[in-house]
Parts: C-alpha cells; structure tokens; sequence
C-alpha cells in the first residue's frame, strides 16, 4: 500500500513501542521506512547552538529507533539528520517528505495537556496540517 514512509522522531521517542511497533508493521506491508530527526539550530555568539541534541546524541537516536524497528520485525532504508535554523521543524519534516517522495508520514504524539498543546502549538498537527501526503499520528504515552 505504502511504498515510501517518513518516520519522524524526537528526543522524547527514545522507549515509544507503539511508534516502532507501527514503523515495523508498514515494513513488513513493503514500505520502504526512512528515520528522520530534525534538529533545531539557532544562531549564537560565537556560531552555531544546537537546541536539543548534539550531533553524537542524534546519531545514537537514529541508531536506536534503527534497532528498535528491526526488532519489531521492520527494515530501516536510510536515516537522516536534518538541522533547521529559522523554519520550523513541522515545515521541515514535510518538506523531507516531499524531497524524498514519501507517500505517509508517521508521527509519535506527545500527552501534552490541552493548555500546553495550546500555547506551544504541536509539531505533530503543524505536519498535519501542511503535509503532502497523509499523516498517521501514533499515540504514545511517556
């Protein structure tokens, strides 16, 4: 059904079974899986700040939802780091889908509370919202 499936993951989705769970089941449907973090950069004094994660943290990431995929029965084509600095990361995971003809997009949720999800706005409904192709959102508790 699906031939090319843009996994996008975070800092937080580190233990999110239900996240590799659904990237493993679409493998083994004959989905081609890509693994993508998209890391916030912004500019410092003396260069570049990196928001979250340093390089070294994010390649341990991307090895990790890796395995944990394959342990749920899928196969990982490729990963990517993306590093954005004034877009936003939702602009930039659907812009990666588009740049990597990815037919879904999958998508941990955080249990942010109504207030929060609010004020800050959700990485996840900004995908949705603006994504090329459709949006699966994984629920996924803490």
């Amino acid at each position: 059904m699906f031939k090319r499936v843009l996994v996008g993951i975070d800092h937080v989705d580190a233990n999110r079974n239900p996240l590799w769970e659904m990237a493993g089941r679409l493998s083994q449907g004959g989905a081609e899986i890509i693994v993508s973090h998209i890391t916030e950069v912004h500019p410092g004094r003396f260069g570049a700040v990196h928001v979250h994660e340093g390089h070294v943290e994010v390649e341990k990431l991307l090895a990790d939802a890796t395995a944990s995929i394959e342990d749920n029965g899928g196969k990982v084509a490729t990963s990517i780091e993306s590093r954005v600095g004034a877009e936003s990361p939702a602009h930039a995971i659907t812009e990666l889908a588009r740049t990597e003809n990815c037919d879904l997009i999958v998508l941990g949720t955080h249990p942010h509370g109504v207030w929060t999800g609010a004020l800050l706005g959700s990485v996840s409904q900004r995908v949705a919202g603006h994504s090329p192709c459709p949006v699966l959102l994984v629920p996924c508790d803490d």
